[in-house]
């Protein structure tokens, strides 16, 4: 899910500005790119080869790709570079950057309290122990929507620390699943750019029968 930052890897003037922020959370490097930690990164990467045109520009806090969505609107799709507990410098900078509101920008970011298969969509709210969110939050404050994508619980036989466990990868007979939970993301996404944020929090705020997918269109 990453290739697409190889593909598209350009510099480029940054644009004046964007109608949308969508943050990814995770680490860079190749070694964390298929862990559970790096969920919001994977949105990001497969939202980016949704579209057949993007630009993309780099500085020290993040990589960024702005893609034009239909002529009408600029979505700034973005990885930190700052890993995930200082993700917030990357996230403040570039607020700052286009004098954008909070409303406007979304998180996507992992959550191992979830079940893997669940995304849950939120106008505010705590860090819930997320190192990242606890970092944009100590810059922003808490009123920034984000949606958290469940990676799984631990139970027996995975690693007892919980670093570990969202520094592990997934599984073979999980790769399936988060495939579909990364589609559902971006349409999610979508949706609240396109609706508002609560119709998008009523279709996508469930959690899909095996094999069923919420309703929405990826752009």
């Amino acid at each position: 899910m990453s290739r697409l930052f190889d593909i598209f890897q350009r510099k480029t003037k940054p644009p004046s500005r964007i109608d949308f922020l969508c943050f990814g959370i995770g680490n860079p490097g190749a070694e964390y790119q298929q862990t559970r930690h790096n969920a919001g990164f994977m949105v990001i990467d497969e939202w980016t080869g949704c579209f057949l045109a993007v630009s993309l520009w780099k500085t020290g806090k993040f990589l960024c790709t702005v893609a034009d969505v239909g002529g009408r609107k600029k979505l700034a799709l973005v990885k930190p570079l700052t890993f995930v507990n200082r993700c917030g410098e990357a996230f403040s900078a570039l607020v700052d950057h286009y004098h954008i509101g909070l409303e406007q920008c979304l998180v996507f970011t992992d959550d191992l309290h979830l079940p893997l298969g669940t995304i849950r969509l939120r106008r505010k709210g705590s860090d819930g122990g997320h190192n990242g969110l606890k970092s944009i939050i100590a810059h922003v404050g808490t009123e920034f929507p984000r949606l958290r994508m469940g990676i799984g619980t631990q139970s027996d036989g995975l690693p007892a620390s919980s670093i570990e466990y969202v520094l592990g990868e997934f599984s073979r007979a999980e790769l399936p699943i988060l495939h579909d939970v990364v589609l559902r993301a971006i349409q999610a996404g979508n949706c609240m750019i396109r609706d508002g944020i609560e119709t998008a929090m009523n279709m996508y705020n469930t959690t899909p029968a095996p094999g069923e997918r919420n309703p929405g269109q990826v752009s």
